[in-house]
């Protein structure tokens, strides 16, 4: 096991985060220790949703977490991703994921925020607006104020 709590990948590690593909889904399923590993590597934003298929609130979420993910698709400095938990509870382990969904908001490796429960889709854009410093919040607006 690694520093940061993620088992140590296997030998067929990922070398990038893996980013989703054109004409796919807007986000990526990870499946596996090596994806996550390169995704918490990243210097690159990340918003992660944990969730399981027998989650009545992770299915209403579902729709509105693709539609945010498909506005942010093309922007290189931020990619969506779901895990399910059902499947692949490995990969929520190390970061104590106990109800659902839950939505991690990633950036240089560091989980930035934890948002517990269901997320509409303007909340999940405003978490992602807020992780690129897009949000108008203290540092975009003393960019504007020193005209950067």
């Amino acid at each position: 096991m690694s520093d940061d709590g993620i088992p140590d990948a296997p030998v067929e590690a990922v070398e990038a985060a893996p980013r989703p593909q054109p004409g796919g889904k807007p986000y990526v399923d990870l499946i596996r220790l090596d994806e996550l590993r390169a995704v918490m590597a990243s210097e690159h934003a990340a918003i992660i949703d944990f969730w399981a298929p027998w989650c009545a609130p992770c299915r209403a979420m579902a729709p509105g977490f693709e539609a945010v993910a498909e506005g942010y698709r093309d922007d290189p400095a931020i990619t969506f991703y779901k895990v399910n938990t059902e499947e692949h509870p490995e990969l929520s382990r190390p970061f104590g994921v106990r109800s659902l969904p839950t939505i991690l908001v990633v950036k240089d490796g560091d989980v930035r925020d934890v948002v517990v429960g269901r997320s509409s889709p303007d909340k999940i854009r405003k978490k992602a607006e807020w992780i690129l410093g897009r949000d108008g919040g203290l540092l975009g607006r003393l960019k504007k104020k020193l005209g950067g």
